[in-house]
């Protein structure tokens, strides 16, 4: 059975573009890896209400709901350019219950992860080397980034 991992990526802001920019991650991370299962639903959530309703109870009610789905799943991999509140708190979270957590924060999208590839010229495969890497260290709840 695959491995079901959570897409971490910041909400808050312009919630819109940056479901947007975790939708770009999700279809990369399905094109690149076919031996697990990732998903974002905190998008479905800002993409469904649009700009109705995203104040602070909306963003509140994303993260308690992504800290459910955080501890049901087997990882976590954090993408977008930097870690929100939202996703240290999901780390801890997923750090807690002994679960990996791959730290892809300096790239904003895919595309900026394809850069660094042809950089280091590594082979796209050698990205996910990481989740091994990640289930044998895992990190203390209280080690925070």
């Amino acid at each position: 059975m695959k491995q079901i991992i959570y897409i971490a990526h910041p909400v808050s802001g312009d919630a819109k573009a940056n479901a947007l920019n975790c939708c770009d991650w999700v279809k990369w991370f399905v094109e690149n890896d076919p031996t697990r299962v990732y998903i974002a639903p905190w998008v479905a959530e800002v993409l469904g209400v649009g700009d109705a309703i995203v104040n602070q109870a909306f963003y509140d009610r994303i993260l308690d709901d992504d800290m459910t789905v955080v501890a049901r799943l087997d990882g976590i991999v954090a993408v977008g350019g930097k870690w929100s509140t939202g996703m240290r708190l999901e780390r801890a979270a997923a750090f807690a219950l002994h679960k990996p957590v791959v730290d892809y924060t300096e790239f904003r999208t895919p595309n900026d992860l394809e850069s660094a590839w042809k950089g280091l010229r590594c082979l796209p495969s050698a990205i996910f080397s990481d989740w091994e890497k990640a289930i044998q260290i895992v990190a203390p709840p209280w080690m925070v980034r």
